[in-house]
């Protein structure tokens, strides 16, 4: 275990150099935080609710899914497909430690590195000049910090998953944006689940997707009641372990190709 502790500790450093690709990346979020506020509260104008959700509720839900974008914003689908593309992956996959985990606690420390430098500076701005409401409660804070944990797994897993189509196919940037684009949507990352129309919310309440964004959100806010929490989360754990293991299967069948093809 110590061994990826290190790995973690290593993509925390590695994030550290690239001091103008920070930058961009914090003003950017900020950007899109104003840019948030201004859309939605010109889209409520003078109403007080819309399907029940009040505007600071919005404005709220909108940046905290910007801060989970930024947690969930895992590049290993490039940074693997670039390995595959110029054959380093084949020394990774002959180290003596497991592929998947390799990845998984390099994102940890990716993500480490986002939560300190660029999420923290974007919460402090949105609760010094916006109205971004805070939990309800202690207790649906700590909900929301595990539902957002089985959300950092599950994407986590579905990101890895594609990277794997890189041994099938040298460009993955379209599988990429595909993906990213199809999951954010339903997951309910842009627009809340609570304002798509009937037959969407019907297809998006059936897809796993909502529990990356939209149910962290939704405990956040206290939109789900407390007696339903504990369920969901189970329910947000049996995808969690689905994807994590269908992960596993879909890099044994990669190993296979790769021993197949390397003799």
């Amino acid at each position: 275990m110590r061994k990826y502790i290190e790995f973690a500790k290593r993509y925390f450093q590695k994030s550290l150099v690239y001091r103008v690709s920070y930058f961009t990346n914090l003003f950017t979020r900020i950007l899109f935080v104003y840019i948030s506020v201004a859309i939605w509260s010109a889209l409520y104008g003078n109403k007080a609710q819309v399907e029940g959700i009040n505007l600071e509720e919005m404005i709220t839900y909108a940046i905290v899914s910007i801060v989970l974008s930024v947690l969930f914003g895992i590049g290993i689908i490039l940074e693997i497909n670039h390995k595959v593309s110029t054959g380093e992956v084949a020394a990774d996959l002959m180290k003596p430690m497991d592929f998947q985990l390799y990845w998984f606690f390099s994102a940890l420390g990716v993500a480490l590195f986002n939560i300190l430098m660029i999420i923290l500076p974007i919460a402090v701005i949105s609760f010094l000049l916006f109205r971004v409401l805070p939990p309800h409660s202690f207790l649906l804070f700590f909900y929301f910090l595990i539902s957002l944990s089985l959300g950092f797994l599950i994407i986590f897993s579905i990101n890895f998953m594609v990277a794997m189509i890189s041994f099938w196919t040298l460009r993955a940037w379209g599988f990429w944006i595909f993906k990213d684009t199809i999951v954010r949507f339903f997951a309910g990352a842009f627009v809340p689940l609570w304002f798509f129309p009937e037959k969407l919310k019907v297809v998006a309440q059936f897809l796993p997707f909502k529990l990356i964004y939209f149910l962290p959100l939704s405990i956040y806010l206290g939109k789900i009641p407390t007696q339903e929490i504990l369920s969901a989360l189970l329910e947000q754990l049996g995808w969690a372990i689905f994807f994590f293991i269908m992960g596993r299967v879909v890099l044994r069948v990669v190993i296979r190709k790769v021993t197949i093809q390397g003799g």
